[in-house]
């Protein structure tokens, strides 16, 4: 006899593997822009195995209209008059309680069952899609209210009455409801298995087979037709709830079980790849875990090697700075990074070689790519030369002024909590006061830090970043005597120095947590790269605002690359000049030579106020135009050509070359 019993559970684990299996291929099959999650899986083999239960009868007139009219549901009128008290009776209070959204959940599966397997579309009129649907999200709404109410908020915190806590219970009764039809539609594919013999389960629910049964032809239909209203007797053995959304009689006070079969790790690995599965990085919040998932995924999308080699057009002979950057970024794509910490780097070297403009370069790219935004906080740091300026961050101590106020790294973590990569710059950190390396020396080793009411902040997806002339700047001023002229060659700088003058400023337990990059001085060849990429920023504008080509001869570029060239300034200096000479100096050409300066911006200035006040609709391209439309300045002229002679520069006007 306990052989027998043995082989029995036998053959039901390999049956209940098979549908996983099925239903696995099936969905990665019919829904491949879609996720069918393990959760779901199992729902629908229970719903296919259970078919001896779901063969009866189990709609009631009463209750199906109390869930297409959403009447208030019973449990919260009993709710309102239940007393908990130490005894038996309540007990079985609760657990009637309890089982009013199983009951409504009985006739969702139904519903699912009759639609998916049958393909049965009504009953009695009534759409079976439209009210399993309401059924599975009643059941959830009763769950909700009967898991808020804080008198039962212990007792089911103690007591877990299903395979799930009753919070995430609640969410997957919604998920089943706004998954129906497909869940509908992998229970019919599954269905067309067995009728061409290629799924052995199913065997005990003869109707899957052939066309599909007229509508309410059971037998169990017909009595509850010719009784009277709100009195349909179910069948024998058939698992009602009455008339009403009343409870049923109590059970035993026990909690239900997981499905019987393989562990939850097995049947996700049944599940095959294409299914969430729970394994999750240990010791992380679920927000976090799905960040870190979300973040894999984008990275394993991201061309890295395409980001590497736009990188460093952009960003002039910083090669190593890129390839540390990247490197990183082929971790978060194979998902081999730690979850719980944030990348965090100390970017060291001259003043204006692209320390900070390669983050801010990054994180355009990744914008650009992701087509989302990259939350992005710069802080400086000489901003924090007073312990008490870390308060900013964190936010005021309580008793203090604007202690009701967040910190600034409160209000950036409402952003950057919510999705896969965020980054933090602070600039110049050896200027700011040691209480900021001390703040931020939990995040770069745990990736949280706590705020003034006590938030635990955590930023495990956020790539950290410190810059610093640490060193530098003192070699600097040692090799150039007082009135010497601009440095004519790079320089070199020995990086012992450089790492004996970090030790000096900053702790050890601060810079080991760190990983240092060495920004490269910019040579003369580095500052003519960086020339024609500034240059086209400039003519750029230009040409979309005022449709005007704006053109450099051989000898301006010659002298602003000469009088932009500067060892201690890197390509600061450079900016500066062609601001001077290719910005200013132009515009005031422009408006010196523009004829009318008459312009009705009244209607526009309007529009755009009406826009900001919410009276309008705003579009980006309708704003552009117009505000272009008047801005561009009216002279006769397409092109302007910067030239050098007799030792100024000299502005040419022409037509546009074709």
């Amino acid at each position: 006899m306990l052989k027998k019993v043995k082989a029995e559970n036998n053959i039901e684990s390999l049956r209940r593997d098979e549908l996983r299996q099925r239903l696995a291929e099936l969905a990665r099959e019919r829904f491949r822009d879609q996720v069918v999650d393990t959760l779901e899986i199992e729902h629908l083999v229970d719903i296919a195995t259970n078919y001896t239960l779901l063969l009866s009868d189990i709609y009631d007139p009463l209750k199906i209209e109390q869930i297409l009219q959403r009447r208030e549901p019973a449990a919260a009128r009993w709710l309102s008059r239940l007393e908990l008290q130490d005894s038996p009776a309540c007990g079985e209070a609760i657990l009637r309680l309890r089982q009013v959204p199983d009951q409504i959940k009985t006739v969702a599966d139904k519903c699912l069952y009759d639609v998916g397997v049958f393909r049965r579309d009504r009953y009695r009129g009534v759409s079976l899609t439209d009210l399993g649907v309401r059924s599975y999200r009643m059941a959830s709404e009763i769950l909700e209210i009967l898991a808020e109410d804080r008198r039962l908020r212990d007792f089911f915190g103690s007591n877990q009455w299903g395979p799930l806590p009753i919070e995430d219970e609640i969410v997957f009764l919604k998920q089943c409801a706004q998954r129906f039809t497909v869940h509908a539609d992998l229970l019919n594919q599954l269905r067309l298995l067995k009728r061409t013999g290629a799924l052995t389960p199913f065997e005990a629910a003869p109707s899957c087979g052939g066309e599909p049964p007229p509508a309410p032809a059971s037998p169990a239909a017909e009595p509850a037709a010719a009784a009277p209203e709100g009195r349909a007797e179910p069948p024998p053995g058939a698992q009602t709830a009455g008339s009403t959304l009343a409870p049923s009689a109590p059970a035993p006070l026990e909690p239900r079980r997981a499905a019987p079969g393989r562990p939850e790790a097995e049947r996700a690995a049944a599940a095959g790849p294409a299914l969430i599965t729970p394994e999750t990085p240990p010791g992380l919040p679920q927000a976090e875990r799905l960040c870190a998932y979300e973040r894999m995924l984008a990275f394993s999308a991201l061309p890295i090697e395409t980001l590497r080699a736009r990188l460093k057009k952009i960003v002039i002979d910083q090669d190593e700075a890129v390839d540390t950057l990247c490197d990183e970024f082929t971790l978060y794509a194979t998902g081999t990074q730690d979850p719980r910490r944030p990348s965090s780097y100390l970017f060291v070297g001259p003043t204006g070689v692209g320390k900070n403009y390669l983050i801010e370069s990054l994180v355009g790219l990744l914008e650009q790519h992701w087509g989302e935004e990259v939350p992005f906080l710069l802080l400086e740091g000489p901003n924090y030369t007073y312990p008490s300026d870390i308060n900013e961050l964190r936010g005021a101590t309580r008793g203090f002024i604007r202690s009701d106020e967040e910190g600034v790294l409160t209000e950036f973590h409402h952003r950057s909590s919510r999705v896969p990569f965020a980054v933090i710059l602070v600039d110049e950190v050896e200027k700011a006061h040691a209480q900021l390396h001390r703040f931020f020396l939990s995040v770069t080793d745990r990736g949280t830090v706590t705020d003034n009411r006590g938030h635990t902040l955590r930023f495990s997806n956020t790539l950290l970043a410190f810059t610093s002339n640490l060193g530098y700047s003192r070699l600097q001023q040692q090799s150039t005597p007082i009135g010497y002229e601009r440095v004519r060659g790079a320089r070199r700088y020995p990086r012992r120095e450089i790492e004996r003058d970090l030790k000096k400023a900053l702790s050890p337990e601060f810079l080991n947590r760190l990983t240092t990059v060495h920004f490269a001085p910019l040579s003369r060849q580095s500052i003519t790269r960086i020339f024609d990429l500034e240059f086209e920023k400039i003519t750029s504008l230009y040409e979309r605002i005022h449709g005007l080509r704006l053109e450099v001869s051989a000898r301006a570029r010659e002298e602003l690359i000469e009088r932009g060239y500067s060892d201690d300034y890197g390509a600061r200096y450079l900016a500066n000049t062609l601001q001077r000479h290719c910005n200013v100096e132009v515009s005031k050409k422009l408006k010196r030579d523009e004829k009318s300066t008459d312009r009705n911006v009244r209607p526009i200035l309007e529009y755009l106020r009406e826009v900001r006040a919410g009276r309008r609709i705003y579009r980006e391209h309708d704003a552009e135009r117009l505000v272009h439309a008047q801005a561009r300045v009216r002279v006769p002229y397409r092109r302007l050509r910067i030239d050098f002679r007799d030792g100024e520069f000299v502005y040419e006007a022409g037509k546009a070359a074709r």
